[in-house]
């Protein structure tokens, strides 16, 4: 049978399928100019649902690639994954290797993917705080005046005379405040609601500035808490470092290319591990933020180490 390697773009939270712009093809292309014609094929996984349990979203990406391998004959698989999506990636690639890697995975290649969580500079809040804020949402959902507090923390929290511990011990006091004053009738968060509660249940709120708030609130309209559990994974810590240590230690090519913008005292969308060979930077003087550094990597107008990172990419799926 003659070697036929599929490369398996997966998107990450609320992505879709056109995440990765030109990015399949210039792969495709660069890899058949050095290799017999054909044997690279680009594929772009459906958009899936990232909301519930991440092992729901495993056990399908895997069943996926299995029908693609006996459909298209494929003798090898590249999965090259953005943002949480590399989460899934190292998932599918691991439960493959438990139960024999039938699928013949040969690399992971993450695109700033958080292996070990959000930097805090992106949410202002450390990754543990996350997961305090989503039980409490949780909590006091049961009333409407919640919103009174959270959105107090979108327009305040970016103040820079006060610490971020003491920020949340504000918005905390406020919570408990209003939660003696929640209706007994309102035992839901309208969408409007739930959309800003969203926001700072993953401590977007610190992030976006005035002028950001209606646009951070249209792109959080959608979240529920299926999302909300999703994004748990971000702050699961024992999980992030399980998973980490897994793929590092995995007879695969691992990888993990993350957004760094040196222009701005070298922030970065993720937490960078020290010293770790498999996280390699790929500098973006173009972006004007960790955010917009994260979302348009796949483009050269607006990353200027694109053909950088397409020359990696290549090289490590060869």
């Amino acid at each position: 049978m003659q070697d036929k390697t599929a490369i398996v773009f997966v998107h990450g939270f609320k992505g879709g399928v056109d995440t990765f712009g030109s990015l399949p093809q210039d792969m495709e292309c660069w890899l058949g100019m050095q290799t017999e014609l054909d044997k690279y094929t680009s594929t772009v996984y459906p958009a899936w649902k990232t909301s519930g349990k991440l092992e729901i979203a495993v056990d399908n990406l895997q069943a996926w690639m299995a029908e693609q391998q006996l459909q298209n004959q494929y003798t090898a698989f590249v999965l090259v994954a953005h943002s949480m999506g590399g989460l899934l990636a190292c998932d599918v690639y691991l439960k493959s290797l438990r139960e024999g890697n039938r699928l013949n995975i040969k690399a992971v290649l993450n695109l700033d993917c958080p292996m070990i969580g959000l930097h805090p500079h992106v949410f202002a809040n450390t990754t543990n705080d996350y997961y305090n804020k989503f039980n409490k949402v949780k909590d006091v959902a049961s009333g409407a005046s919640v919103l009174i507090p959270f959105v107090g923390a979108l327009w305040g929290a970016n103040k820079p005379d006060k610490s971020g511990a003491e920020q949340r011990d504000e918005r905390e006091k406020k919570v408990k405040d209003k939660e003696h004053n929640v209706q007994p009738n309102t035992n839901y968060l309208k969408p409007a609601g739930a959309a800003i509660a969203a926001i700072s249940a993953v401590g977007a709120g610190a992030y976006f500035g005035r002028d950001r708030i209606l646009e951070a609130y249209r792109a959080a309209a959608g979240l529920t808490t299926d999302h909300l559990l999703f994004l748990s994974n971000l702050w699961n810590t024992r999980s992030l470092k399980e998973r980490l240590d897994s793929m590092s230690n995995a007879p695969v090519v691992f990888k993990n290319y993350y957004t760094h913008l040196p222009h701005l005292n070298d922030r970065t969308f993720c937490l960078i591990p020290a010293k770790h060979s498999s996280f390699i930077k790929t500098s973006n003087s173009l972006a004007n933020d960790e955010i917009s550094a994260h979302i348009n990597m796949f483009n050269a107008s607006s990353n200027s180490s694109y053909h950088q990172l397409l020359k990696h990419l290549v090289e490590d799926a060869l």
